[in-house]
């Protein structure tokens, strides 16, 4: 049973000093050894205060937090500025923050459990939102004032089920994109969190969507039906239309866009395992093999596309510059889908939380690169995330949450 202490709102913010930089550009090329055996290990205090040098030899600097709550397995991740936000895949789900400046982390207990929890994405104002796929709601939390706004979802037209959100896109405004669970079907709903207006647009063959928000405002999909159909949609929200690109491998739920508009998935069949990229403009699809099985979660960082892999070790980068193999997809238009609006009232409830202070410990690592990859001997990394410098991911099955930023 942890112990409970009163949640303080207003932590320190005195920076960790780690070298500075950014993550970007090509690494050293080196052996991919571990550039030593650990680092300066120490309880990271309300202050916070200066790590110091880290051990170790590399061009890049790894830094891993022990959670302090023991029960505790990260799943999906977020992160925005100094937080790393996080959920819990044990029975009772909880949203956690990191804060990376003080080490401090909180947990608050939802209202919704899981084994392996929907999808978690931050807001530039701080709300933070929770596919609440086990109550078939949508959760925006507020670490401020801990406050839960729930949006329960009717069913999106009268012949369909209601079903659970799992995977979650914010627009630029006050839009949250999600799927639903794909035991239910296929379809894309809006929520306005500012008016409650929802709207859903049933998109046929959409079961296991995963979706993205492109940068002019187009919805992406990744799609598939197991054994049957593959294929990426963009869907117009204004218009209805969506447009379909059939592939002959199946993408699984890791799938990011990048500023241009185009999307990276992980692909898998028989013979392949690795990344594509589909430029929807142009319909070209590049292909490249990578070292192992990607897990599903990819994040982008100055050009470059990161992931961990299934039952294998270390953090990848793929340089979509080096050539891949490519090929042209014709696109299918569809008939444009009106979408079902309703509205819907929020309710309210404020979380219980917790706060400790966790164990950082820090060191140098270099990298290797080959071909298309650049790679880091990082244990297990599985979600990611990233914000203009870093990137974060969760190392599975641990309590722990790591950051590889350019030394």
């Amino acid at each position: 049973m942890r112990s409970r202490q009163a949640l303080v709102i207003g932590l320190a913010t005195t920076a960790l000093s780690c070298g500075g930089g950014s993550l970007s550009g090509t690494g050293s090329g080196g052996s991919g050894g571990s550039g030593g055996s650990g680092g300066t290990t120490g309880v990271v205090g309300g202050s916070g205060g200066a790590a110091g040098t880290p051990s170790g030899s590399g061009d890049y600097v790894l830094t891993e937090w022990k959670l302090p709550f023991p029960e505790s397995q990260p799943f999906q991740i977020a992160a925005q500025g100094d937080h790393v936000f996080y959920l819990t895949k044990d029975g009772e789900e909880r949203v956690g923050r990191l804060d990376v400046t003080t080490g401090v982390v909180a947990e608050w207990t939802t209202p919704y459990a899981s084994t392996s929890p929907g999808d978690i994405e931050v807001r530039a104002d701080g709300m933070v939102f929770i596919a609440g796929l086990s109550r078939g709601e949508i959760g925006q939390f507020e670490p401020g004032t801990q406050v839960l706004t729930r949006w329960k979802l009717p069913p999106p037209d009268p012949t369909t089920p209601a079903g659970g959100p799992f995977n979650l896109a914010l627009d630029g405004g006050t839009g949250v994109f999600f799927t639903v669970d794909d035991r239910i079907g296929g379809y894309v709903g809006r929520l306005d969190t500012a008016t409650g207006e929802l709207r859903t647009w049933s998109v046929a063959d959409a079961a296991g969507a995963a979706v993205v928000v492109a940068p002019d405002d187009a919805v992406l999909l990744s799609c598939w039906k197991p054994f049957s159909s593959y294929q990426i949609v963009r869907l117009d929200p204004s218009t209805g239309v969506a447009t379909r690109w059939p592939l002959a491998k199946q993408p699984f739920y890791a799938f990011v866009a990048d500023s241009s508009g185009s999307v990276f998935f992980s692909q898998s069949s028989g013979d392949f395992l690795g990344l594509a990229r589909l430029v929807p403009s142009t319909g070209v699809l590049t292909e490249w093999r990578a070292p192992g099985d990607p897990t599903d979660s990819l994040t982008v960082l100055s050009g470059r596309v990161f992931f961990g892999l299934n039952g294998g070790e270390g953090l990848h980068a793929l340089d979509p510059t080096v050539p891949g193999e490519s090929r042209t997809i014709a696109p299918v238009v569809s008939p444009a889908v009106l979408p079902f609006v309703s509205h819907l009232t929020p309710t309210q409830v404020a979380l219980a939380g917790d706060q400790l202070t966790g164990v950082m410990s820090q060191r140098r690592i270099a990298s290797e690169t080959s071909g298309a990859f650049e790679s880091w001997p990082i244990q297990q990394p599985r979600m990611n995330a990233s914000t203009p410098n870093a990137v974060y991911f969760e190392e599975e099955d641990t309590a722990m949450i790591g950051r590889l930023m350019r030394y």
